[in-house]
């Protein structure tokens, strides 16, 4: 064990955090199947532990945030189903599939505020535009409504898709066009803007053989990035595959729920509620960041504020938020 530690602080002096965490994952693995019988085999089990968790807590760039509680949404309605959430102005939009009401959490005041939305029922996921004068919902049945900020109000959209087996699973607003995720046909289509909704689409991806079928989240930054529930990141450029892997992250992926960026924005983020954490990457692919807290659960979805330097995250019907670094 202690040899293992010892070529694997070897490694991480020579650069190689590879193979440094392959070696303290095997030094984890004989420590568990150390003797602990006596109380000094417990203690000595103990000790080679914290030493190994202490170098895999910096290999793995990983902080345990203190994050502040911007609001409890089931203290103002306790039977909210709230999964999702979008940040508009100064207010996140926070709803989810199963839930007939939309939350509006001021982050001024951080006063919550109930809105129904029977008449357009299922709001499963959604993308506010740079210029946050909306957010667009992807609703059931591949459907698409907007919210007006200054009507305080949904309303539903015209869209059509070029085949009769669309099935939707993603929904991005980036340069006043609209992007669908149809992991199904491993394609995503952009959408023009009508007078009364969008325009059947286009496929955005000319390379045949691409294989997204578990694609879940997409994220665009003049390039498109699609998340997998699987934990696979695809990248496209002009409608084309391109090289990408994720490399130096540990544990690996595992049912992540969200992937984002911007344009201006160096990094990409990942929200994976499997180990409640927070991922930042490069655009290369590399791993620059991990945050958790002990107050997570089951974080459902993230907003990344790079203006005010902030994330926040939905966990339990609980809004938090935290500074980047």
């Amino acid at each position: 064990i202690r040899d293992k530690k010892d070529a694997a602080d070897a490694s991480i002096i020579y650069g190689d955090t590879e193979k440094a965490l392959t070696l303290l994952q095997e030094s984890d693995a004989l420590i568990a199947q150390l003797d602990t019988d006596s109380e000094e085999a417990r203690q000595l089990r103990e000790e080679l532990r914290s030493d190994t968790e202490e170098i895999l807590i910096t290999l793995q760039k990983l902080t345990i945030v203190s994050p502040t509680m911007i609001a409890d949404i089931a203290s103002a309605a306790p039977e909210a189903r709230a999964e999702r959430m979008e940040k508009i102005d100064d207010t996140l939009v926070v709803y989810g599939a199963d839930d007939d009401t939309y939350y509006h959490i001021n982050l001024v005041s951080q006063q919550i505020a109930t809105h129904l939305h029977e008449a357009i029922p299922n709001l499963r996921a959604a993308s506010t535009p740079k210029e946050e004068d909306k957010i667009v919902f992807l609703t059931e049945s591949n459907g698409i409504a907007e919210y007006n900020p200054e009507a305080n109000g949904i309303s539903s959209k015209t869209i059509a898709f070029p085949g009769s087996d669309t099935t939707l699973s993603d929904v991005v607003v980036y340069n006043r066009r609209l992007y669908t995720l149809d992991p199904t046909n491993n394609q995503i289509y952009k959408h023009s803007q009508t007078q009364t909704g969008y325009d059947k689409g286009t496929p955005w991806i000319t390379a045949s053989g691409v294989h997204i079928e578990g694609g879940i989240s997409l994220t665009i930054d003049g390039d498109i990035y699609v998340l997998s529930e699987d934990g696979i990141i695809t990248l496209f450029s002009s409608g084309k595959k391109q090289d990408f892997a994720i490399s130096g992250l540990d544990p690996k992926l595992e049912q992540p729920k969200k992937i984002w960026t911007y344009n201006d924005v160096p990094s990409l983020f990942i929200l994976e509620p499997t180990h409640k954490r927070v991922i930042e990457l490069d655009k290369e692919g590399s791993l620059i960041a991990q945050f958790t807290a002990e107050a997570w659960n089951n974080p459902t979805d993230m907003v990344v504020d790079t203006d005010n330097s902030i994330i926040y995250v939905l966990d339990s019907q609980k809004v938090y938020g935290f500074p980047m670094q």
